[in-house]
């Protein structure tokens, strides 16, 4: 039986006042229990990239955020079958109501993020979202809609 579960991994760098919400992942987790992270989660089978933003960060945050977004970057591991699409989000609400998560907290410098015990890697992403703060390129959420008419270009 196939999985409802896709290839596609979104992260979400949502920010409030130069500071980002990272996260306690649950101690049921399959993948790093009780490690700390930045919110973010497959997409499932046939959902896209905004049904995906429009679906975890409400689930995992209980934050609302901004409709527009930041474009950082994408990734994938050597022997790895899953892309991730690491983006930013702003949100007007400093206090989440993490239902899917442990615990909360929220990180501006690397020195923050050195207090927790959080996946591998996912410093690069607090740097990324850092120098992205400085450039100002927000994208409206509709525009990472792929529609037929802008897919084919009529």
């Amino acid at each position: 039986m196939p999985s409802s579960l896709s290839n596609l991994v979104l992260t979400f760098l949502i920010e409030h006042k130069r500071r980002f919400l990272l996260i306690k992942r649950i101690d049921t987790e399959k993948n790093f229990p009780n490690y700390w992270a930045f919110p973010g989660g497959r997409a499932l089978v046939g959902e896209t990239i905004v049904d995906t933003i429009k679906r975890k960060i409400p689930g995992e945050t209980g934050l609302k955020t901004k409709q527009r977004l930041a474009f950082l970057d994408t990734y994938s591991f050597k022997y790895s079958t899953g892309l991730t699409v690491l983006l930013q989000a702003r949100s007007d609400k400093v206090t989440p109501n993490p239902a899917e998560v442990a615990d909360f907290a929220w990180v501006k410098t690397l020195d923050d993020l050195q207090k927790y015990r959080r996946i591998p890697g996912i410093d690069n992403h607090l740097v990324t979202a850092a120098k992205a703060l400085k450039t100002n390129k927000w994208i409206d959420i509709k525009e990472f809609e792929l529609t037929q008419d802008k897919y084919l270009n009529r």
